[in-house]
């Protein structure tokens, strides 16, 4: 079968082993068929054993070009709502891993450290703070007013920025 098949087979697996444990709600990314060549998703899966209120899936806008059509990175972002019915907020993402793997993968002489960092992985990670800024926003108004005040949230992901990297502060401030 093909990739996207595969893939589908794959997050069907997952879903149904989460469910026996418990994690029986899930939202996860979507491919992009509008992109002929893509054939993954950036393979985004939230699983869940609070009912998930809402969810949202956003692209981000700078991207690798090469990444554009092998996986379209983005963040996912759910509001989950808690057995006292307060919304638990959770966003994940996974950001881009720039040229360096492809250039590394040829054994060229050109590496993150020459380079000084992923600018790319960083514009992700603004965009992917201002999406939950947004939604945060946009939360359920049947959340408490303290709740409001200060949501719950929890952010995870791979950001493919290490200390190392000239983006790590901006990274840090961004969130």
């Amino acid at each position: 079968p093909c990739a996207r098949v595969r893939c589908h087979r794959l997050h069907c697996s997952i879903v149904a082993k989460a469910a026996a444990l418990g994690l029986v709600h899930s939202c996860a990314s979507p491919s992009r068929p509008q992109l002929g060549m893509q054939f993954i998703t950036s393979g985004h899966l939230l699983l869940s054993r609070y009912p998930i209120r809402r969810h949202h899936w956003q692209y981000f806008k700078h991207q690798a070009t090469i990444e554009q059509f092998l996986c379209s990175r983005g963040s996912i972002y759910a509001e989950l709502t808690l057995p006292d019915g307060s919304p638990l907020h959770v966003s994940s993402c996974h950001t881009t891993s720039g040229t360096d793997v492809l250039v590394e993968a040829m054994h060229l002489q050109h590496t993150r450290l020459h380079r000084g960092g992923n600018p790319t992985a960083l514009q992700e990670v603004r965009e992917w703070a201002e999406q939950v800024k947004c939604q945060l926003a946009a939360s359920s108004p049947h959340a408490s007013t303290l709740t409001k005040a200060r949501p719950a949230v929890i952010m995870c992901g791979d950001l493919n920025i290490t200390p190392h990297d000239h983006e790590y502060k901006g990274a840090c401030a961004a969130l």
